[in-house]
């Protein structure tokens, strides 16, 4: 496994355990092998915005994963 499947693992692990209803991440739509592993853990997209970053015009996206019903 990969670290980074294994920190959202434990991450979401953590959530779970500690008993967090949701838990939401904002990341940047380019990074596609950490999207591909937040959609796996069933991470959804809710959420998304255009800025100017680093000197260039980048999409940030919100996720959000349900732990709880």
């Amino acid at each position: 496994m990969h670290i980074g499947k294994i920190l959202a693992e434990k991450t979401i692990n953590f959530c779970r355990d500690a008993g967090y209803h949701s838990i939401y991440l904002w990341t940047l739509k380019n990074l596609i092998a950490a999207r591909i592993i937040y959609e796996q853990y069933g991470f959804k997209l809710i959420e998304e915005k255009e800025h100017f970053f680093w000197g260039q015009n980048l999409t940030e996206q919100c996720y959000t994963l349900k732990l709880k019903k």
